[in-house]
């Protein structure tokens, strides 16, 4: 069970890496951009790319054996087993 400073802990870097993400994206409004098509109808910027991978790399430095990003490709590690 998480204790009351993990979870803490789990929120401040989670909060710092979401400003983070969100500042990049402030500053890439309105701007030129690559769009790609995820799915039919579902498109991806090459801006939303660069925020999923800053937040990403924020909590793989801060928490590496969470180290997963399935949607960039990198696996998850498996949860411990007691």
């Amino acid at each position: 069970m998480m204790t009351a400073s993990e979870f803490d802990r789990y929120a401040e870097v989670g909060t710092s890496a979401a400003l983070a993400a969100g500042d990049l994206l402030k500053r890439r409004f309105r701007t030129d951009f690559d769009i790609r098509h995820k799915g039919v109808i579902n498109l991806v910027t090459e801006v939303d790319v660069a925020a999923e991978e800053l937040v990403v790399s924020i909590l793989r430095r801060e928490f590496p054996e969470h180290a997963g990003a399935p949607s960039l490709g990198i696996p998850c590690p498996a949860p411990p087993r007691d």
